[in-house]
């Protein structure tokens, strides 16, 4: 067999690949404009203190959303500080974001990860793509 490809099953067994730990099922989700959204994520492992979410819009750094410690409710940083907008729901093992009244500026890709001291384990992200035209009564 070959040599490297032993070697990096070895590593991956060794060093467990940290996008499994982290899972985000949907690679994209589509939105109806006005209509409420939610982005899944599931933990494997609990040894890790916190867990975030990120906000990436295209061509901009990711921002830091919010932070869960798993014992007390979730802290909505700066403009995500709106409960008529965001919600998170921890259940067992899944940390998952809703947004309520999706809006064009939601449209992001969506990171959930996990920290523990220097470490953050990312998932693979989660696109929100807003389709449609607000309906006005």
């Amino acid at each position: 067999m070959n040599r490297l490809f032993l070697l990096n099953v070895l590593f991956c067994i060794a060093y467990e690949i940290p996008a499994q730990l982290i899972v985000q099922p949907r690679l994209s989700v589509t939105a109806q404009l006005g209509e409420s959204v939610t982005l899944q994520c599931s933990i494997s492992r609990t040894q890790h203190s916190t867990f975030t979410w990120f906000k990436q819009v295209i061509g901009q750094p990711p921002v830091y959303m919010l932070k869960y410690d798993g014992k007390s409710k979730p802290i909505f940083l700066d403009e995500f500080n709106d409960k008529s907008h965001f919600k998170m729901q921890n259940i067992q093992s899944s940390f998952n974001l809703t947004i309520l009244k999706a809006e064009n500026p939601d449209m992001a890709v969506y990171y959930c990860a996990a920290l523990s001291g220097s470490h953050v384990l990312f998932g693979n992200g989660t696109t929100l793509l807003i389709k449609g035209k607000l309906k006005v009564n």
